[in-house]
C-alpha cells in the first residue's frame, strides 16, 4: 500500500519581479522648461545697462508698497497688474549669478523627482502657488516693502514637497533640504541680518510642504509589478 501523504497546493512559481510605486510621469519636462526660462530671462535681465536692469526688474517685480496703493486709490486695474506680478516676479532674479545658480541647481536636483511623483500638472501648479502665496504673505506683513523675487520662495517649495515625498524613500538625499530648510528657518530668526527674504523662503518652502500632504492624498499608492531593475 503506497503512503498517501497531506495534500498541499502546488508551489507558486518563482517570481523575480518586485513592487515598485509608480511615478505620475517619466520624463520631468516642466522642471526642465522652468530652469531653461529662468536662465534666459536672467540672460536677458543682466545683459543690459544697470539702468535698463533695474526698468525690468520694475516693470516684472512685485512691489507690496504699489498693491497697497492701488488698492487704497481702488485702481482695479492697477490691483490685477500687481497681482500678476506676482506671478511674473517668479521668473525675476537679481543680475549677479550668485542669485540665479543655487536656484536653479537646486530646482533641477529635486524639481525633477517631485515632478515624477506628483506629475506635471500638479507640480506646475505647486511651483506656482509657492511662489505666489509666498508674494502674497510678503504684501500682507510689509505693506511698503521693495521689490520681491519669488523664484527662491517657489524653489523652497519644491524642496519642502521633496521632504513630504521622500523623506522615508530617500532619507539621507533629503539632507540637503533640509538643511536648506534649517539655514532659511535660521536666518528667518535672526531677522536684523536677513530682513524678510528668509521668512518668505520659510513660506514658501511651507506652502510646498502643505500643497505636496494635499496632493499625495490623490496619488494613492497603486503598486504594480514591474520587471526587476525597472524604474518607476
Amino acid at each position: 500500500m503506497h503512503h498517501i501523504g497531506t495534500l498541499s497546493p502546488a508551489a507558486a512559481p518563482r517570481d523575480y519581479s518586485k513592487v515598485v510605486i509608480r511615478a505620475e510621469v517619466r520624463h520631468p519636462v516642466v522642471t526642465l522648461a522652468l530652469v531653461i526660462v529662468n536662465i534666459a530671462i536672467w540672460a536677458i535681465m543682466s545683459g543690459p545697462s544697470e539702468q535698463d536692469a533695474r526698468a525690468l526688474v520694475n516693470d516684472y517685480a512685485f512691489f507690496p508698497e504699489r498693491m497697497w496703493q492701488s488698492i487704497a486709490n481702488q485702481d482695479y486695474s492697477a490691483i490685477t497688474a500687481e497681482a500678476l506680478r506676482s506671478v511674473s516676479s517668479l521668473f525675476v532674479h537679481e543680475r549677479d549669478y550668485l542669485y540665479v545658480a543655487p536656484n536653479m541647481l537646486l530646482l533641477f536636483l529635486f524639481g525633477r523627482s517631485v515632478e515624477r511623483r506628483l506629475g506635471r500638472l500638479r507640480f506646475g501648479i505647486l511651483y506656482l502657488l509657492s511662489g505666489a502665496l509666498s508674494c502674497a504673505a510678503y504684501g500682507a506683513i510689509v505693506h511698503d516693502g521693495g521689490a520681491s523675487f519669488g523664484a527662491s520662495s517657489a524653489v523652497c517649495g519644491v524642496l519642502g514637497a521633496f521632504v513630504v515625498l521622500f523623506i522615508r524613500r530617500r532619507p539621507f538625499v533629503s539632507m540637503l533640504p533640509l538643511a536648506v530648510l534649517g539655514l532659511n528657518m535660521y536666518c528667518a530668526v535672526n531677522i536684523t541680518a536677513a530682513g524678510f527674504t528668509f521668512f518668505a523662503h520659510l513660506i514658501g518652502s511651507t506652502i510646498g510642504f502643505l500643497c505636496a500632504c494635499c496632493m499625495i492624498v490623490q496619488l494613492t499608492p497603486q503598486a504594480t509589478t514591474v520587471r526587476a531593475g525597472a524604474r518607476g
